[in-house]
Formats: C-alpha cells, structure tokens, sequence
C-alpha cells in the first residue's frame, strides 16, 4: 500500500501545475475544484452559484502579492 501510495504521489507530483501567477487560470482552476467539491452535496443544484462564492472569497485572500499556503492565515500570521 505504501509503496502504490509513494507512486501515485510522484505521478501526482510531476503532473502538478501552478497557475497562481495567472489570476485567469488560478480563478478557473479554484472553480472545477469547488464544482468537483460541491458536485456530491446537497447544494449540487446550485454548485455554480455556491462555487462562485468560494472562489470570490478565495481571491480576496491575496496579501502582498501571494495567496496564502496551508500553513498560514490570511491575517498573516501562521496557524499551527
């Protein structure tokens, strides 16, 4: 299991794209995720409406020029 789990994070690893500095790609990458994400819940009816919202508040998140990672906030301090 671990070592299928180490390939398909390697596979993963060498697929991955960073559209960050392209807020046109970066805003649409955010809307599949949240489309996907929203896909199998109760709001699925309403997943562009509610999808648009997550990527709104997402793209709000931008300080100095970056968008936080996981390990910080959006206040700029850390979260641990």
């Amino acid at each position: 299991f671990r070592m299928a789990a180490e390939c398909a994070r390697n596979a993963l690893a060498e697929k991955v794209v960073d559209n960050k500095e392209d807020s046109e790609k970066f805003r649409l990458d955010l809307m599949n995720i949240a489309r996907t994400t929203l896909s199998s819940k109760i709001l699925s009816q309403d997943k562009e409406h509610f999808a648009k919202l997550a990527v709104d508040a997402v793209m709000r998140l931008k300080v100095n020029g970056d968008y936080p990672t996981n390990n910080e906030s959006s206040f700029g301090g850390f979260s641990k």
